[in-house]
Formats: C-alpha cells, structure tokens, sequence
C-alpha cells in the first residue's frame, strides 16, 4: 500500500498580495458599472446597464509593480447565457502563458470557471475580474459570482512571479500550487512539528530524536517502560470535547519488545486522556500505517496536549523505532469540519490528510502501479502527481511477483502498453528533467518510454534498452534522431533504479545511484514538442506498438524543470511521495 506522504503544516506557502483572498472584507473590492453585494464568501456583481456593457469586479491587491509579472486566479460563475466574456486581468499587457487563457469566452450559464495566467501590469494598482456583453441591456441585472471560500476552491490570487523561484513555472504548474494552498487552509495539524524537525515545539520524555533525509529515528535515552513525545497545543481542552480526531503515522519497530504505539489527548492541569488510539502487533523492521478516530472524552482541562508514545517491555535503551517524515504525525479535527461522521478512515485521510503531502510542481507524472483497491475489484492504474492526467491501459496490469514497494506495472513485451494524452507538462524544451523509475527486465531490449511515432515527424524523445544498456534518444525537429547509448550493463531479473537526467546541457545516466561514464552534451539544444501522447511499455511504427519491453516498473516518475542529481546518491528506500 502507497502511504498517504504527508507534511504536518501548509506547504509552499506562497505571497498572495490580496489582502482579503477569501472576500470578506468590504474596503477591499470595489465596483464598476455595477453594484457588490457580499454573501457567504461570495461577491455578488450585478451589472447596471447604464454607461457601459462590460460591468466589474475591480480587488485592491497590496502592491502590483508595473512591469513585473503576476500570476492571477480566481473562480467565476454567471447566470446567464447571454455573457460573451469572462476575464481578470491586470490593467496593462496580456502575456503569452503556454495556451491558458486567463478569459473564457462565451461561457455557460450556472458554470464555474476557474480564470488564470500571467499578466505585467503597465498602469494603476488594481486587479479587475470582468463579465462582458454584447450591449448594455444585455449587461443589464445581470449577475457575476465571484468565489472567495477555500473550502469551495475559491479565492483570488496574485502572485508575483518576476525574481522568485516560479520564474520557470507554466501555468498550469502555479494553479497546482494555488489549488493545494487552498486545500491546505481548510484543516490544522493539531500536532506541531509533525515532521519532527524542531524539537523545541515538543515535549521529550525518556526519548530522543535524529533525523536522516525524511526518517526520524526515536531512541531511549534511559530504561522506561513508556517513552513518549508530547505535542503542545495554545489550545483549551474544552473546545475539543466530544470532538472527533483523526489521527495518521508510519512506523517501524527496530527492537523486539514494542507491543503498542498510542496517540492520546493529556489536559495540562488534571490528567485524562480520551479513548486511547493503540496499535499493537508491530513487527520488527516492518513499516505499519497506523490510522485511528476517536472522540475526544471529558475527564481533561486545560490545555489541550497531544501524546505520542509506546508500551518498551522489556525495557531498552537506544535505538526504538523510526518514522516515516514524509507522511508525519498527524492529528485532524474531524468534527470541525464533518461532524461525528462514520466515513471510512481512508476517506479521511484523502480529506484531511492528503492536504499536507510533500507537494512538488516539478512532478508532472507520478506513476505507483501499487493503488489500494478491495480485493476482487480492477486495480486502476492512476497518475499521483498533482496534475491527475489520464492514464489508458492496454494490457499491463499491476502485480505484486516483481515490486520495489507494494505492487508494479507488469509489461508483457507482446503488446502491452500505457497511453497518457499530450500535455505542455511533458515539453521539456531545453530545461532541465529528471526521469527515474525502478526497473525489473526480463528481456534485455525494447522501449522503455517516450513519444517516439517513427512513421510521422512527431519524434519527440524516447528511452530504451539495447542488449541491456539504456540508450536515450530525442529530436529537434520531430525527425532526425540524436542518441546516445550509455555504458553500464544491466542484467535479467534484477531490479535497478534507473534515472535518466538533464542538467545544465547535459544528459546523465544513473544506475542504482552512480553516474554512467558516458553522458549526452546537449548544449542548448530544444526537445521539439510532439503533440503525440506519452506512451510506456513500447514505441509506435506504423500505428502499432514496436518492440514492447518485458519488465515489471514500479514508481516511474517524470520532473520537469529540475535535476533531482547531479552526483551520486543514494536511491529513494521509499515510495515517492503522493502530490495530491
């Protein structure tokens, strides 16, 4: 099973230079050729058909610099069918940005649209959101919603981009990182420091705690039956009575003699817990997810802390058992925002969990092969980056014979195949990326993955394995192919993490984490951008699969914009973390 990779906290937290983003304070917006009102997050545009059919919204951002570029949202519906436009814009010039528009045109009557994309303003101040109309009885009375709720994936956004570190991002990259800001402001992880980097926000009792990468390794500094690291809260522990709490972690046992783990809710001035959140049975060296809801019980006052502890018998002293940081120490209030609902605990964790996960913009396909469905039902095959694209099967199948972690995409090398539609996410031009997967070959030849159509000009890139050496291949102009075969040589029934990565005009190759001899000097070459899909398992000659691997792929990963190395590394000893 994929954990949940969480981070206890919002990630990425980015400068939305709107004062009031979820509308609700009414010296912040104004309006033009019509009136506001403010309902419930919501502002309320009716235009008045007097002096103009274009009536608006106009939002007073904190500063928007003349000649910077910004990056706008915001989500907007009207009533009508009679509207020809819908945009938001900066007063100034509209910029290119990778085919998303930040107007819809003709939009429908009752739909919500989400308007974003760059801008550089030239002028004053302001941001407009706009319904636009043929003529001015048109635009009369007609209404324009605009949403400011975070729970309704509203608000309005203006980001600088110029001089920060989205100077690379598409369009389509910073709506991911507004959306999963949005999530993230519904829920608080009642535990600080989830990941346990500051131990100055937690209470040791017996234990200590070192970091290496994302695991936290919690060891007895003396002999006591019940270790334990406590979470302050600023919280009254009244506020949370008979309050449901979700409550999430990985673990694993590094000793014998761990009978349970237990999260518990401790008043501050008279002693009490809740029903008790325990697992027991851990096995030693085996990571176990630990998912618990409970109410949280009477007998506590004051203020409201959050224990984490273990039943040590027969008692140690150094090293007990590590955490996964990645997915971190949760603790949600449920009832605050689902009542003492009876929802199964996974479906809490998509809810209140998942909002916190290690968020990156740059991965812009993230394939497990290892989804969590009942028994007896189809194992869909799905995308975990934050972008979701659609991912068609043709045969493979995921299968726990050959798995890194869990289970993997079995490819046949008959005609077993995956297709995923062409995206501005996989046009990697002359940027850098990073491509890596975990690859089990039982036939040393084929084509691992690309957007190779060899009867048509489409040739984009592809990867493949010849007499068991990656070769990586790409084209300029669609046609005319540049390749390269690298060194190291594989061999059957063996798994290799595989990395495939461009980094400052080169392309590298890295096997279980050391650095090929052999390396590509790209320069400033530009991957041309094929409009075909992205295809796994094989290539296409003829409109057919050509030359289909027979191998098992487990966490095939795409990173657009970034080299994840460099030098050599130590491959990942976990699952990559889910991005929504």
């Amino acid at each position: 099973m994929i954990p949940f990779n969480v981070l206890s906290g919002m990630v990425n937290r980015l400068e939305n230079l709107i004062p009031d983003p979820n509308l609700t304070l009414t010296g912040s917006w104004g309006s033009g050729y019509s009136t506001n009102n403010i309902l419930n997050n919501r502002i309320v545009n009716t235009g008045n058909g007097i002096t103009s059919r274009a009536p608006y919204v106009v939002i007073y951002p904190n500063v928007l610099d003349n000649g910077t570029k910004y990056f706008l949202y915001a989500r907007v519906m009207v009533d009508t069918s009679d509207c020809i436009n819908l945009c938001i814009h900066a007063p100034g010039s509209f910029e290119g940005n990778n085919g998303v528009s930040t107007s819809v045109q003709t939009p429908a009557k009752d739909t919500w649209y989400e308007l974003y994309g760059f801008q550089t303003p030239v002028s004053d101040n302001r941001l407009v959101v706009q319904h636009v109309y043929n003529t001015l009885a048109d635009a009369n009375g007609k209404v324009m919603t605009i949403e400011g709720s975070p729970d309704r994936a509203g608000g309005v956004w203006a980001i600088k981009i110029t001089g920060t570190k989205y100077e690379n991002y598409t369009a389509l990259q910073m709506l991911a990182l507004v959306k999963k800001r949005m999530r993230c402001e519904r829920f608080g992880n009642l535990f600080k420091s989830g990941r346990l980097n500051a131990n100055d926000d937690l209470l040791l009792s017996g234990v200590s705690i070192s970091k290496s990468a994302d695991i936290a390794t919690i060891s007895a500094t003396y002999a006591t039956r019940y270790p334990m690291i406590r979470s302050r809260t600023s919280d009254d522990y009244s506020n949370y009575i008979g309050h449901y709490m979700y409550s999430a972690l990985r673990i694993r046992p590094l000793v014998d003699g761990i009978n349970w783990v237990q999260i518990k809710y401790v008043g501050s001035i008279e002693p009490g817990y809740s029903s008790a959140m325990t697992i027991s049975n851990l096995e030693v060296g085996k990571w176990s997810e630990m998912t618990w809801k409970t109410p949280v019980n009477t007998n506590g006052t004051g203020v409201l802390e959050i224990e984490l502890l273990c039943d040590n018998e027969p008692l140690h002293i150094g090293e007990l058992f590590e955490i996964d940081c990645t997915y971190g120490v949760n603790v949600v209030d449920i009832t605050k925002r689902y009542g003492a609902s009876n929802e199964p605990l996974n479906a809490y964790c998509d809810i209140a969990i998942r909002p916190y996960i290690n968020y990156d913009p740059h991965t812009v396909l993230l394939l497990h092969g290892d989804e969590n469905y009942p028994e007896g039902n189809p194992r869909a095959i799905g995308d975990s980056s934050e972008y979701a694209h659609a991912v068609t099967s043709y045969g493979v199948e995921t299968s726990d014979v050959q798995a890194k972690f869990g289970r993997s995409l079995k490819f046949d090398g008959v005609d077993d195949y995956i297709s995923i539609p062409d995206s501005e996410l996989f046009d990697f031009a002359d940027g850098d990326f990073t491509i890596d997967f975990n690859g089990y070959f039982l036939n040393l030849n084929g084509d691992i993955m690309g957007k190779r159509f060899s009867t048509t000009t489409e040739d984009s890139f592809y990867i493949n394995i010849v007499n068991g050496k990656i070769g990586m291949r790409y084209t300029v102009n669609g046609s005319g192919i540049i390749s390269l075969t690298f060194n190291i040589i594989l061999s059957v029934n063996t798994f290799y993490h595989i990395a495939i990565v461009r980094s400052n005009g080169y392309i590298y190759l890295y096997i279980n984490g050391i650095k090929d001899g052999a390396y590509m000097d790209v320069g400033t070459d530009v991957i041309y951008k094929s409009e075909e899909p992205l295809v796994i398992g094989t290539s296409f000659v003829n409109g057919e699969p050509y030359s289909c691997i027979t191998a098992y792929i487990d966490e095939l990963r795409i990173t657009k914009g970034k080299a994840l190395w460099t030098e050599n590394f130590t491959p990942p000893s976990l699952p990559h973390p889910n991005m929504r």
